[in-house]
């Protein structure tokens, strides 16, 4: 780990300016694209190419939603906080999150050069720092909003499989 203090020298912003749409399944797979930004996920899912397209968010359906949920849980902010993710309101600016390289960076933040996910050590890449309303618009409500209906789709078709399920008896 270093220990990075607030001298921003050479302070590197590597982030691009960019539209999600406005979608849940859309703004998941832009957080765990921002993820793949930041540590080295490869292998992680076979399908992690395929989440970070975020602009495909319409083809992820049925199952894929469940496995787009299950990495997020693995990559949640629970998990990645003040490793190589962090809050900070004031660095991001006018930005909801920001990208800082590494080499360049020396802030206050404790930074973990590597670190285990899905029980693999990971590369970390850069840091990500970003604004509350930037992790509730791109995490906290879309998992909450995904979870919900993927809970009322499975509770219909619990309910769907009880009333065509019958028995005669003759």
């Amino acid at each position: 780990m270093a220990l990075v203090s607030r001298t921003e020298l050479g302070v590197r912003d590597t982030g691009i300016s960019i539209t999600v749409p406005d979608e849940p399944r859309a703004k998941l797979m832009y957080y765990i694209d921002c993820i793949f930004s930041v540590v080295d996920i490869t292998g992680l899912d076979p399908n992690i190419q395929r989440f970070r397209q975020f602009q495909n968010y319409f083809t992820i359906i049925g199952h894929d939603i469940d496995r787009l949920i299950a990495l997020c849980l693995i990559l949640s902010p629970d998990e990645l906080q003040d490793k190589v993710i962090f809050h900070n309101e004031e660095i991001c600016g006018d930005s909801g999150n920001k990208f800082l390289e590494l080499s360049n960076l020396q802030m206050r933040f404790l930074v973990t050069e590597s670190m285990v996910i899905g029980g693999q050590n990971r590369q970390v890449r850069k840091i990500m720092v970003f604004r509350t309303i930037w992790m509730k618009k791109n995490f906290i409500d879309p998992m909450a909003h995904l979870l919900l209906r993927r809970q009322q789709e499975k509770e219909e078709e619990e309910e769907k499989n009880k009333k065509s399920s019958f028995c005669v008896i003759l």
